[in-house]
């Protein structure tokens, strides 16, 4: 028997410098569909140029996709780097066009299209850098601001597509309560944007299907590991810190002797030592650096698989599940900014040390960079977690 699907489109609009982000949605949109279309009746239709057009002739290639590809999508996802596109003859690029024609929609009924803008913050290789197009996607991000668009930056593919279903997942929530769609139904009367399926189609899994109960595990595990981490983070730092000070004290010391003749052999040790247990800091950060991106990456995956199974069902049913997911979230939001407090102060103590060594002057490197790190890791997944508390609470 045929089941009742609500299907959503998405439009992604995007210059070439980021197909791999462009093409991961492909995966991201794949996941949500499986975890939706049983439980919701909701089923996530990507609509790209390089799939939903053919050859043709107009006044430039973008007016061919513009005519070919339907603009009444529910979701528009723009995602620029260092690019911004391909001039057309109506805009400085097809993207920005793709994106005015998004916008004119929207300011005709905020209701009618929901847009998401990503810009990519990662370095740019020398070969790839033009002055011109870096400026018209910089002025293009201003403008953005300036028209009250609150954008998204990510550094990494797996960043992007941690944000990108989260906020998908929000999107097709409130799309659901302005539209009040119910869970799927046997097929009957349909309405525009709905289709029939065979029960047969749902029931394919190319993989496995995530349960509540296996997620849950998973999320508590990964922000326990992750948690974890975190704190051996801010006991590292904080014994460096104590070891660097000891090293002042020892030079103070030194430097106050009655004779006021400085030893130089021992005050190079001194910094020979400051300089180890600097060194064996950065070391230890090198390798704790992935294990946090790893674990937060598992988490968050498991938590944009565990909404849509709650989105299902009923407010009394899963308020608890609810409450538990907001608390770890918070618990650890606040470990994380107590261990970045601590992380900040410590790499302003190491970019002022004065140059003296060669070997302190490595090691202070070595610590300044591994502690900027940290600090982009930790303040990224902040902003992550406190997404967490922001869907758990409006579900």
């Amino acid at each position: 028997m045929a089941r009742q699907e609500t299907v959503l489109s998405v439009f992604v609009a995007s210059p070439n410098d980021v197909e791999e982000e462009r093409n991961s949605l492909e995966d991201v949109i794949r996941d949500l569909n499986r975890d939706w279309s049983r439980d919701l009746g909701v089923r996530l239709d990507l609509l790209r140029w390089e799939t939903h057009a053919y050859p043709d002739i107009g006044d430039d290639s973008q007016a061919v996709i513009n005519e070919q590809i339907s603009q009444d999508y529910e979701f528009f996802i723009g995602i620029m780097w260092c690019t911004a596109g391909t001039p057309t003859r109506r805009a400085v690029s097809g993207t920005i066009e793709e994106f005015n024609l998004a916008k004119a929609r929207y300011d005709k009924d905020s209701n009618s299209v929901k847009i998401m803008f990503y810009f990519k913050e990662a370095p740019i290789a020398p070969s790839d850098i033009d002055p011109k197009q870096i400026q018209l996607v910089s002025d293009f991000r201003s403008n953005l601001g300036e028209e009250g668009a609150l954008y998204w930056s990510f550094k990494t593919t797996d960043e992007f597509t941690r944000l990108v279903r989260r906020h998908l997942n929000s999107q097709v929530r409130e799309w659901k309560k302005r539209n009040a769609i119910s869970a799927p139904v046997e097929s009957g009367e349909l309405g525009s944007n709905t289709i029939n399926m065979p029960n047969d189609h749902l029931d394919e899994r190319d993989e496995e299907e995530f349960g509540l109960l296996d997620l849950e595990i998973d999320m508590e595990n990964q922000f326990a590991a992750l948690q974890e981490v975190t704190e051996r983070i801010s006991d590292a730092t904080q014994e460096v810190g104590s070891q660097i000070e000891e090293r002042s004290q020892e030079i103070k010391q030194i430097q106050n002797l009655a004779s006021q003749v400085v030893d130089r052999r021992a005050f190079h040790r001194i910094l020979t030592r400051a300089a180890s247990d600097m060194q064996n800091y950065a070391s230890r950060m090198e390798a704790e650096l992935p294990l946090f991106s790893e674990h937060l990456a598992a988490g968050m995956l498991s938590f944009g698989r565990l909404v849509p199974i709650l989105m299902a069902l009923p407010d009394d049913q899963h308020e608890d599940n609810r409450e538990k997911m907001n608390k770890m979230a918070k618990e650890l939001y606040e470990t994380m900014e107590s261990s970045e407090n601590g992380l900040g102060e410590f790499h302003s103590s190491v970019s002022s040390l004065p140059s003296m060594t060669t070997r302190m002057n490595r090691a202070r490197r070595a610590t300044a960079k591994v502690l900027q790190s940290l600090i982009e890791a930790i303040r990224s997944a902040r902003v992550e977690l406190s997404e967490v508390e922001q869907l758990t609470k409006a579900n």
